[in-house]
């Protein structure tokens, strides 16, 4: 296989691709300093009253749905104070998902709002809480918020995703007209559409989303609502059906003119195939194996060639087997390393020009000038050999790092090789130049 890198030709700024959902402050445990080594720079609030109790959504803060929003005394900031906290703290750039999280029937808090105007005011207040001190706040200056979480299912919302959009529509309305250094965004919706006709399984579903994103993005086209960036999510069992994601959304926003004009953010997704068990239960059996990490790892790589700027892991905490990089016990999983090696490319900072790789096999490159970073992913069990160009280096000297079963970023002094062989669900990371010891 041949694989090429072009160090003279810069494409775009290396994301924030390994954020994740939560934290620094998970199940009362501050996570802070592993969140410094994985350079966690970008949390979406998500279920995370999943890891801290009565915090983050809007049914913990303003309990009383019947109380006025306009007096302090009617909510409760306590905890999502000290969780913002330490975000804020640690310089993360915080996206706020308002609404509610996850919950198991009978649904007590998730419920859908009976009067979008009033709920739109409570969120003001919360905003205004954080940003502008109001209720003895903060002035944090949160940018990201997103409006509820994956309408398209019933589970979230029981009236059906394009009643959601009408929702949307108001509640984005109030509150750019608010705050209008903000940035608003719809929900990330739990599917997209494919793009290859050999994976569509459900056929309505697949037509029922294109109908559902042709009517969000029309209607935001015509100037019905702002959206400053769109949202996705995705759960797959390999970095392929990622790879048809990023398209899926290309081809979205070229529809409607606003390649380059529209941030593209994943705000949830993880590596694991969305299978039930006999009981019911969700399939974990292979989700925690090496090569899933590698998979992890290439995924970050296919959603920086496609140009989206922030992505959130689901989700960090030891207390869930949802794609954790942490076991119940607290001991780190693979997939922390594989987070962890992103974040070498981005202390590279620039993406440049890199060609090669299939649907196993997946490179990247970057550099700020001083450093250098070659990534090569094979998530396949086989080895692979490789014939890697490079241009723009003048010298091939770098330190390689492995990442595999055996070798958690194990660092090697080396010479980059023209050729070489990669084994099974191995990644090799190439550090030229000066190394940021974090």
């Amino acid at each position: 296989m041949k694989l090429y890198a072009d160090f003279t030709k810069a494409i775009r700024p290396v994301g924030e691709l390994n954020g994740v959902n939560n934290g620094p402050l998970l199940t009362y445990t501050d996570r802070s300093a592993e969140y410094r080594d994985l350079g966690v720079k970008f949390v979406r609030f998500h279920d995370t009253c999943l890891d801290a109790a009565n915090c983050i959504d809007v049914p913990f803060i303003f309990r009383d749905g019947d109380a006025d929003e306009n007096d302090p005394s009617n909510y409760y900031f306590g905890a999502t104070d000290a969780i913002i906290k330490a975000a804020h703290d640690e310089g993360i750039e915080i996206m706020y998902r308002v609404g509610a999280s996850s919950e198991s029937v009978p649904r007590i808090f998730l419920k859908i709002p009976t009067d979008y105007q009033k709920w739109a005011r409570i969120v003001e207040h919360i905003i205004m809480h954080y940003n502008e001190g109001w209720a003895n706040g903060f002035h944090y200056g949160i940018k990201y918020f997103e409006i509820w979480n994956e309408a398209d299912l019933k589970s979230f919302w029981s009236k059906g995703p394009f009643h959601y959009i009408n929702f949307y529509s108001q509640v984005s309305n109030y509150l750019k007209k608010r705050f209008p250094d903000i940035k608003i965004g719809p929900c990330g919706f739990a599917d997209l559409f494919e793009t290859d006709e050999r994976f569509i399984t459900d056929r309505k579903k697949h037509e029922t989303h294109l109908k559902l994103y042709g009517q969000l993005f029309s209607r935001f086209v015509a100037g019905e609502y702002p959206m400053d960036f769109f949202p996705w999510h995705e759960y797959g069992p390999d970095s392929a059906k990622f790879r048809r994601r990023c398209d899926a959304v290309k081809i979205l926003l070229s529809r409607y003119g606003l390649c380059g004009k529209l941030e593209v953010i994943n705000t949830e997704w993880g590596l694991l195939s969305l299978k039930r068990d006999d009981r019911g239960q969700w399939d974990f059996s292979q989700i925690y194996e090496h090569k899933k990490a590698v998979a992890l790892l290439n995924t970050m790589l296919i959603m920086q060639k496609s140009g989206v700027s922030k992505a959130a892991y689901y989700h960090p905490d030891e207390r869930t087997r949802f794609c954790g990089v942490y076991d119940f016990g607290g001991v780190i999983r693979n997939h922390y390393y594989a987070l962890k090696a992103f974040n070498m490319l981005k202390q590279a900072k620039a993406e440049v020009e890199t060609r090669g790789g299939d649907d196993e096999v997946r490179v990247c490159a970057a550099t700020d000038g001083q450093r250098a970073v070659i990534i090569i992913g094979n998530e396949s069990e086989r080895g692979r050999r490789i014939e890697l160009s490079v241009k723009g280096l003048s010298d091939l000297s770098c330190s390689r790092y492995v990442f595999s079963g055996k070798e958690k970023l194990k660092k090697h002094a080396d010479m980059l090789k023209p050729r070489f062989v990669i084994p099974g669900a191995t990644a090799f990371i190439y550090v030229f130049g000066q190394e940021d010891e974090r």
